[in-house]
């Protein structure tokens, strides 16, 4: 029962991870998308600030599937370890 209940986060971790990364991506498709808009504003003092809140944006769109499938690797490399190669493992 252990076993399953661990197999079990892991999938729920794998889904939520391509829920993450899917939303991350249209975020992304929908910034560039309105980029034309956004651009030109940074030649102007008063609306350079919202040029930089949308480059801020795009940037931390753009970084989110990269933490998160480091922390999707870190997951894969503890479950691994917990269910297969460990003296404990759930197979040993």
């Amino acid at each position: 029962i252990m076993g399953m209940g661990i197999i079990l986060i892991f999938i729920l971790a794998v889904f939520k991870a391509i829920y993450i990364n899917m939303a991350a991506w249209i975020g992304i498709t929908l910034l560039m998308i309105v980029s034309p808009l956004f651009i030109p504003l940074i030649l102007f003092r008063t609306t350079s600030r919202y040029f930089e809140k949308w480059l801020r944006t795009l940037f931390g769109l753009m970084l989110q599937p990269v933490f998160l499938f480091a922390y999707l690797s870190l997951l894969i490399a503890a479950f691994d370890v917990i269910v297969f190669t460990s003296p404990k493992s759930l197979y040993a």
